[in-house]
């Protein structure tokens, strides 16, 4: 599950739909752009690319341990090395006119192989704010609500944190291109949740939705090559997970590189955590795709595990785990090439709520509030706390009704 493929009946009809980017084992192909890595030079001497219409823009990492080069038939236009440049921390983009004979080849590479990132973009998308991440970084957008994102590492997970901005933000794996199109992999529940998640998204290519052209806005993001992660998650926390390769885009599926990975998250929790839920956003289950949850709450002072098993007779939707929750893992294994989840996960506080009513009346003869009671009412099951309850009520109507006397 480390790459994406389309079909082989629904990228014909793409083609013949489209007639855009006609790619033989491209890592991921959209309606408008394609998205190339050493995955696909791994087992062939050439990437074909097709750019139709009026031109498309080519966007480069910088290539490590080697070099790649631009062709148009056998002749060599460019460098991936040449054409990689950038300006106020965006990648400037090379332009190439419309052909169907352009393809990538290795032209040096060291034993390790040779590592890049190329994003293409048709011409009618428009032109978007791309960058690169260099390991670990931050992302300053610079008053841009859209900005995509390409893993120049040979990793294949991306961390975002430290949300700065006044909008609850998305997280898409896709390029700019296809976010009207695909559903995204992150949206925050609200901007306080997103300055304090940790997005784990499996892809080398993601787009952030700020929500807003606020200058202020950022994102911290790490390049990270484990498949699967530990957390500390706090009170009020979001995480994601989800298959290698995962786009949210209908009809785009991991492809057969990587077939038959797991992976294993664990969170750790952080005091006062009393519910969690893991809801599947998306999923497509078969027959060999099942998810392991397990959790372990603290009851009588010794800690308790219990699994839930999903798979593909569940039709899983949402799972909510009550409780003095210590720990949260989930693994899963036999991910094939049509199978997928995407998951959100929240750590909150279940406890309900201490309700306080307020008695005030107001004098007006000396225009004033005077606060003459105070009463908290705690919700109970016992015999003592109803009586405590309805001792309660009477003394609230007691005391209103010698505060109105005084008024």
């Amino acid at each position: 599950c480390l790459s994406i493929y389309l079909q082989k009946e629904m990228l014909a009809k793409l083609v013949l739909l489209l007639g855009f980017f006609a790619i033989a084992g491209a890592v991921m192909q959209f309606k408008q752009s394609q998205f190339l890595s050493e995955y696909d030079l791994k087992y062939n001497e050439y990437a074909n690319i097709s750019c139709p219409g009026q031109g498309c823009t080519l966007y480069t990492t910088r290539v490590k341990y080697g070099d790649i080069g631009i062709y148009e038939g056998e002749s060599l236009l460019k460098t991936l090395a040449q054409i990689y440049k950038k300006t106020d921390g965006f990648l400037v983009g090379y332009h190439i006119p419309p052909g169907i004979n352009y393809r990538l080849k290795t032209i040096s590479a060291m034993p390790t192989g040779v590592i890049f990132k190329v994003y293409i973009v048709s011409d009618s998308a428009g032109i978007g704010a791309v960058t690169d991440t260099d390991w670990t970084r931050d992302i300053d957008p610079k008053g841009k609500r859209i900005v995509t994102i390409l893993d120049s590492w040979g990793h294949d997970q991306l961390i975002f944190s430290a949300f700065k901005g006044n909008v609850a933000p998305k997280i898409y794996t896709t390029g700019f291109d296809a976010i009207n199109t695909c559903s995204p992999a992150y949206t925050a529940r609200s901007v306080e949740s997103a300055k304090i998640d940790k997005v784990l998204v499996n892809t080398m290519l993601a787009t952030i939705d700020f929500g807003s052209t606020d200058v202020s806005n950022g994102y911290h993001v790490y390049s990270s090559f484990h498949i699967g992660w530990g957390f500390s998650a706090d009170i009020g926390q979001s995480f994601v997970m989800m298959t290698p390769g995962y786009t949210g885009c209908q009809g785009i599926f991991p492809s057969s590189e990587g077939q038959g990975h797991g992976g294993t998250y664990k969170y750790q929790t952080g005091p006062g955590i009393t519910k969690v839920v893991v809801n599947f956003v998306d999923v497509h289950m078969i027959n060999n795709l099942e998810v392991n949850i397990t959790y372990t709450l603290q009851e009588g002072g010794a800690p308790r595990s219990n699994s839930t098993i999903v798979n593909s007779l569940d039709r899983p939707s949402s799972y909510s785990f009550v409780g003095d929750t210590l720990a949260l893992d989930i693994d899963y294994s036999q991910c094939n090439m049509d199978e997928y989840f995407l998951l959100q996960i929240d750590f909150d506080d279940d406890t309900p709520p201490t309700t306080s009513y307020l008695i005030t009346t107001t004098s007006s003869a000396m225009s004033k509030t005077i606060v003459t009671s105070t009463a908290t009412l705690i919700s109970t099951t016992s015999s003592s706390g109803r009586a405590s309850h309805v001792f309660g009520f009477i003394l609230l109507l007691i005391l209103t009704f010698s505060a109105l006397q005084y008024s």
